[in-house]
């Protein structure tokens, strides 16, 4: 389970804490782009954890999946893509800052 929570002050911080999956991605790539256009967005990525084993053995190169869960690959090759995708954006357009760990 994934909580994001968001806060703002004068920038906009999301902060993940638990494990991402599929929606949760689709989730926060609708919350990132739901910020008004040129908005500073900070995501808090400490407290995350990668999703599940399939997509660690994916990241691997060594995800075999029955022929009924091939689907499967897609898409966690299409969530990949997109956390990439919206880092790049993040990363390009907004001028990053370190969050202090407490």
């Amino acid at each position: 389970m994934l909580k994001i929570q968001r806060s703002s002050n004068g920038e906009v911080v999301f902060t993940l804490n638990g494990q991402m999956d599929e929606e949760q991605a689709v989730e926060l790539e609708a919350l990132i782009k739901s910020e008004a256009k040129g908005r500073r967005i900070v995501l808090d990525l400490k407290d995350l954890t990668l999703v599940s084993r399939d997509v660690l053995s994916f990241l691997d190169g060594k995800l075999e999946l029955p022929p009924s869960r091939e689907y499967l690959a897609q898409e966690i090759e299409n969530i990949v893509n997109g956390c990439g995708l919206i880092w790049e954006t993040i990363w390009i357009f907004t001028p990053m800052r370190r969050v202090p760990t407490s």
